[in-house]
């Protein structure tokens, strides 16, 4: 594996770790903008219902960014500069 093959890997992984954390930070502010504007309007289950669809959301998001943030980390690992040909 050429450094340059290395280098785009990682930055490949690293970008989509972050949109899955913009994801999870636009999961965040849609829950606090309908629990803001129609919190008191909602009856017990459906509070409930949408509490528990947030931190699945939350959750999923959240795995899915560490899950890539270590798949970079694990590529440098494996691939970093003791393996790298110099070519």
């Amino acid at each position: 594996m050429e450094l340059i093959d290395l280098i785009s890997e990682t930055r490949e992984s690293v970008t989509v770790a972050m949109e899955a954390f913009a994801l999870y930070l636009t999961v965040v502010s849609g829950y606090l903008v309908v629990a803001y504007i129609a919190g008191k309007e909602l009856a017990r289950f459906q509070v409930l219902f949408v509490t528990a669809l947030f931190v699945a959301a939350a959750c999923l998001c959240t795995v899915g960014a560490f899950s890539y943030f270590r798949g970079a980390h694990d590529l440098n690992v494996t691939w970093g500069a003791e393996n790298y040909d110099g070519g």
